[in-house]
């Protein structure tokens, strides 16, 4: 059992804010919230005076194996980027044929990607990583007690369908569905770089296994219209012919959806993931929150990888997130610090069907802990939520 003592400031929710109370856990769920609590003599006990305790924040999309390619160009758009950074990374790695060196290589990668996001009060993320070590993947994020969902990033359009390719990606995928049946998720890459036979392949492992689905949507116009041009309709359009479309799926970027995608996401209760920072480090541009906020749709915040976003960092995200959107629509109100803060609490936690994301007595007891002893917070927090999202 633990209890947090003395909180100055206790985030139930973005709207919510307790002030001055004691937060008691056990068997990794909140058991109770007050002031004064009892809790056995035997307890851990962590004194939270000067603090905010706020909800876990969930980085609904990455890129981990990206932690070895941050701080790389800032001068390319997306399909350059890949040529020129990706690409001859990925390569690189896949010239090791020593399987035990690679999951090695990625534990790393997972585990540097971990500890930074854990330093951001991360407490569950998404990943869409390469098929190069995934064991490796998985024991890094148990070994860091993290809620880590993991997928492969199925693209075989473009790209040989060889032994390195899609026949091989799907029988990892089934092996991992088996062995983590909780935490595997589907990821095809992007709608114009798989095949109808790759979405006929996942669509069937949704029926027989109903895990999370999440895909690359509409991130540059250039994706946009390729897709209308060669597939003859949208990419929501194409991805709900395949029966992809429900809650348990998440369309990341969705930064040039079209008026008929919107209605479509809406319909469904899709999720759009929000990459403030790395959608304006590639000038691809800036997803129309206020649109889809209008039109009902869930939102969760990301980072996507480092190598286009350089941090794995939340409270950054939420900062660039808030402020891009309010110079995007040249309206200070389009979107507001509670909005944001939603976005990386509730909004991921939803997206991944946890109660989690708020702290209220019986929900998943994953939260973090920000000391107030910065210059920063010197002169208060009358708005606690507002502090947090501009300051911390």
């Amino acid at each position: 059992m633990l209890i947090l003592r003395n909180i100055a400031h206790l985030v139930v929710n973005a709207h919510t804010v307790l002030e001055n109370v004691d937060l008691l856990v056990e068997d990794g769920h909140i058991l109770d919230i007050g002031r004064r609590l009892k809790a056995p003599p035997d307890a851990e006990t962590l004194d939270c005076a000067g603090c905010a305790v706020l909800p876990g924040f969930v980085n609904a999309h990455t890129h981990l194996y990206q932690t070895l390619l941050a701080g790389r160009r800032d001068d390319l758009p997306l399909s350059g980027w890949c040529d020129r950074i990706l690409v001859p990374c990925i390569n690189a790695l896949y010239a090791e044929p020593d399987q035990a060196k690679r999951e090695r290589r990625a534990y790393v990668w997972t585990a540097v990607g971990i500890c930074e996001m854990l330093r951001s009060g991360v407490t569950t993320f998404l990943d869409m990583d390469l098929n190069y070590g995934q064991d490796g993947m998985f024991q890094a994020a148990n070994d860091a007690n993290i809620r880590g969902y993991f997928g492969v990033e199925l693209a075989d359009r473009f790209l040989p369908d060889d032994e390195t390719g899609l026949a091989q990606d799907f029988r990892e995928i089934d092996r991992l569905l088996a062995a983590h049946p909780g935490n595997c998720v589907l990821t095809p890459s992007e709608p114009n770089l798989c095949s109808d036979e790759a979405l006929r392949r996942t669509a069937e492992l949704i029926k027989q296994s109903a895990p999370f689905l999440q895909i690359h949507v509409d991130e540059t116009a250039a994706e946009a219209k390729q897709c209308i041009s060669e597939r003859g309709c949208t990419e929501l359009e194409l991805l709900d012919r395949f029966g992809f479309l429900t809650p348990w799926f998440s369309a990341v970027h969705g930064v040039h959806l079209s008026e008929r995608e919107i209605r479509l996401a809406a319909l469904y209760g899709v999720t759009v993931v929000f990459n403030p920072k790395s959608n304006a480090k590639l000038g691809s541009g800036v997803c129309p929150v206020p649109a889809l906020r209008e039109a009902g749709i869930h939102l969760a915040l990301a980072t996507d990888g480092p190598a286009s976003n350089d941090r794995l960092d939340l409270f950054e995200e939420m900062r660039a997130g808030v402020l891009t959107q309010k110079s995007a629509t040249k309206d200070a109100s389009s979107l507001t610090a509670q909005d944001v803060f939603h976005m990386a609490t509730r909004g991921g936690a939803r997206m991944l069907m946890l109660d989690a994301g708020k702290l209220k007595k019986g929900s998943l007891a994953d939260f973090s802990v920000v000391p107030l002893n910065k210059a920063r917070f010197s002169f208060g927090t009358g708005d606690t939520i507002a502090t947090l999202v501009y300051c911390a």
